[in-house]
């Protein structure tokens, strides 16, 4: 695989396969938030949730550039 940037950053961000992407800790993040979903505050869940969520509109999303700009917020 040729290391262009926007391929360095799908890789960092939103590749599922790599343990550290973004995509993947927020998931893992989220599995351990709903194992103990009781014990935190609903607010601490929705953000959880709802970040999970944004992260994977932007992964079906993820041109060079829009990967930049989501990146940046």
């Amino acid at each position: 695989m040729v290391r262009l940037p926007q391929n360095v950053i799908q890789f960092l961000a939103f590749d599922s396969k790599y343990p550290h992407s973004i995509l993947s800790c927020l998931q893992s993040a989220r599995e351990n938030a709903r194992s103990v979903q009781e014990m935190i505050s609903r607010e601490m869940w929705q953000q959880v949730n709802s970040f999970y969520f944004m992260v994977r509109k932007q992964l079906r999303n993820s041109y060079y550039c829009e990967a930049r700009s989501f990146l940046r917020k």
